[in-house]
């Protein structure tokens, strides 16, 4: 489901990369637990999703 996906998106993911770049510059923090490539991954599957539906209209 893309709204759920939607909401992890930027409930969770994009939250973390803000608060630990902003305030501990962790940055092996940011890239992995729930960060940068969680949020790729995320988006990937998002667009994923969206061309998956448009190719079955």
């Amino acid at each position: 489901n893309i709204e759920l996906l939607w909401v992890k998106q930027w409930l969770f993911y994009a939250n973390t990369v803000r608060y630990a770049s902003a305030m501990t510059g962790a940055f092996d923090f940011t890239g992995f637990n729930r960060g940068w490539w969680d949020l790729t991954h995320n988006l990937q599957k998002m667009k994923d999703l969206i061309e998956l539906k448009m190719s079955s209209k």
